[in-house]
């Protein structure tokens, strides 16, 4: 699989130059944040924070400061820094990404409740919990209002928040939200889905904790 895609990276790379002339917006910043990806998930932080910039870059020339698009760029490019543990260069960016969906789309939109959650998740590895907490409520109180109660999204939601609770010692607090969203995993995407099994994980390791 690796090979396949290695062999499509020069194609990617071509691909940025026609990217102006694409419709869709979606298709225009593909190319970028595909090579992003890529070299992200070998670790090749350098290369892949040059197509993360590159991709904020062309959002925010051919579509503005306050597009989708641009906000998406920039969750992309803190998502990068995040996993490379550069909180504080990840931090503005969530914040700036959360600020242009919530003017753009709305405090109602999924995309918002990804912003929220990411930034949530930035607050919970820096240990400030107290700041994560409503960030991680807002987002699984939004996919629950409007994807519904059994969306897979609306169970990594109620998975984040069971996280949170259990890094904050209130076990009693997190387990049924990790038994509902291991409940929705099962229903919607089956009993052997990788996500569905990783909650599962989730639930085994908090109810050892409980036992301890």
């Amino acid at each position: 699989m690796l090979n396949r895609v290695r062999s499509a990276i020069p194609h990617l790379a071509e691909a940025t130059h026609y990217a102006q002339f694409l419709e869709e917006a979606d298709d225009r910043i593909w190319s970028f944040t595909g090579l992003g990806w890529f070299y992200a998930g070998q670790s090749l932080w350098n290369e892949a924070e040059v197509w993360y910039e590159s991709c904020f870059k062309f959002a925010t020339e051919h579509f503005g400061d306050r597009h989708p698009s641009t906000a998406t760029s920039l969750n992309n490019l803190a998502g990068l820094y995040y996993s490379m543990g550069q909180y504080d260069r990840a931090l503005p960016l969530y914040e700036g990404s959360l600020e242009i969906r919530q003017s753009e789309l709305g405090d109602r939109h999924p995309d918002t409740a990804t912003s929220l959650n990411n930034l949530a998740g930035l607050y919970s590895s820096m240990g400030q919990y107290d700041r994560a907490l409503p960030l991680y409520e807002g987002a699984s109180e939004i996919c629950q209002s409007e994807l519904g109660d059994r969306h897979p999204d609306t169970a990594t939601s109620l998975n984040n928040l069971a996280y949170l609770y259990s890094s904050m010692g209130q076990y009693d607090r997190a387990l049924p939200l990790y038994e509902g969203a291991v409940d929705i995993l099962e229903e919607v995407l089956g009993q052997e889905h990788p996500n569905t099994n990783a909650g599962k994980r989730n639930l085994q390791l908090l109810k050892e904790q409980m036992e301890n």
